[in-house]
């Protein structure tokens, strides 16, 4: 497991440095503004993404894992959910666009078309965390980055920077990682399927949708709580506002990045471990060192931020720094958070994700449509931090209560010392 965390701790640098440009690009080129609207687009794509989706990736992976599917037979789940998981994306997605006034423009239309590409590449993930491929979803998101950052610095430099052109590179960037997942896909595995595919997607289509929405739902609801704060902010600000607020933000969700590549190993493990309790045992000492060599990358970030949100937006967006200082305790306990939830998933424990994080939205939503419209953007981070720290104590006791201590007393029981 360290080799594949170190393979995509390397790839996922280039991919933060990547995103960095981006976001000095557009902040450049289209200013708080600019930078505000994209936040809104992205902020509703998340979250309709995260339950539209219906959670195809992860069952696909807990088929094949521990269900023992072929790849033959997911690729049959699959085709069918992929044409309705992308109409329930675009009808979400097209009311909640029309709620915020941004139905009707041409980055609406390169965001619906890069809808069905999207969900393709989610889907053929399922495949690299049942077969532990990590790092064909590393080059992926290597591969959405650059094209994103590529599309938008030749187009923003040889014509009039614009939204529309920014999610225009955003389709190409799902368009090429299709690409990509469909050469390794049809190269790797055996997706052929013997037998009538409509038959046997409809006698199992009910358990798989089941399966998936017990995934999808929890994440869904961790979106709310990642997101619904710029969204709530949008309706008591002006949208440059929501830009400057979106690079605080912004900044502190790539300190997850490291976190949440772990998560997704620890999934890909925890889903095909023939020793759960080990793995566990191993990945709550493991995930405690990383949560105290994380102090001092965060401290350097609390002294710098000001500094180096200047230097690199600049000047309109150094309110950001007070937002990036009241992100950051909440941001690092949500560090652990993210280390251990792919175990808790790869266990089937996705209710007490479900519960856990339905208090801390409620909490945020909360808080948010309190403070929001007396401290603006500084009011929305408080209420973000809040909720991750409330979240984040919930859910290592949970996670502590049900696993470790069982796991430890188990392995005391079972040690030849004891016998």
């Amino acid at each position: 497991m360290f080799k594949h965390f170190l393979q995509s701790a390397v790839t996922q640098i280039a991919v933060t440095v990547f995103q960095i440009l981006l976001g000095v690009v557009v902040a450049r080129t289209l200013f708080t503004e600019g930078k505000g609207v994209i936040a809104i687009y992205l902020s509703i794509s998340f979250l309709v993404f995260a339950l539209g989706n219906l959670g195809v990736r992860q069952a696909s992976s807990y088929y094949i894992g521990k269900l023992n599917f072929t790849d033959g037979q997911v690729a049959v789940m699959q085709k069918y959910l992929l044409t309705l998981s992308t109409l329930v994306v675009v009808v979400i997605m097209a009311g909640a666009l029309y709620g915020e006034g941004l139905l009707f423009s041409y980055a609406t239309l390169f965001l619906f078309l890069a809808v069905p590409f999207q969900l393709y590449c989610g889907q053929m993930s399922g495949y690299a965390l049942a077969h532990r491929w990590v790092y064909r979803m590393n080059r992926l998101n290597l591969i959405n980055a650059i094209t994103l950052l590529t599309a938008a610095a030749i187009l923003f430099y040889f014509t009039k920077p614009s939204i529309e052109k920014y999610f225009f590179g955003y389709f190409l960037s799902w368009v090429a990682g299709s690409v990509y997942v469909y050469w390794w896909g049809h190269r790797d595995l055996e997706l052929s399927f013997d037998g009538e595919s409509f038959p046997f997607f409809r006698a199992n289509a009910g358990a798989f949708i089941k399966m998936g929405l017990s995934f999808a739902v929890p994440l869904f609801i961790i979106g709310i709580n990642n997101q619904a704060d710029i969204l709530i902010l949008n309706a008591f600000v002006e949208k440059s506002v929501v830009g400057v607020y979106s690079v605080g933000v912004g900044i502190s969700r790539l300190i997850w990045y490291f976190p949440l590549i772990f998560n997704i190993i620890v999934f890909s493990h925890s889903v095909s471990s023939k020793d759960a309790d080990a793995f566990s045992l191993n990945l709550w000492k493991k995930s405690k060192k990383i949560m105290l060599l994380s102090v001092l990358p965060f401290f350097l970030l609390a002294v710098f931020a000001e500094f180096f949100i200047r230097l690199l937006y600049g000047a309109p967006f150094v309110d950001a720094a007070t937002v990036l200082w009241i992100l950051i305790p909440g941001t690092y306990t949500m560090i652990w958070f993210n280390l251990i939830n792919g175990d808790f998933a790869g266990r089937g424990y996705q209710y007490i994700t479900l519960r856990v994080m339905i208090i801390g939205a409620v909490v945020n939503i909360g808080l948010n449509l309190i403070l929001v419209p007396f401290f603006g953007m500084y009011g929305s981070a408080t209420a973000s931090t809040v909720s991750f720290l409330l979240v984040s104590i919930m859910y290592l006791w949970q996670y502590r209560s049900l696993i470790i201590l069982k796991a430890a007393h188990k392995s005391r029981e079972t040690s030849p010392l004891t016998q």
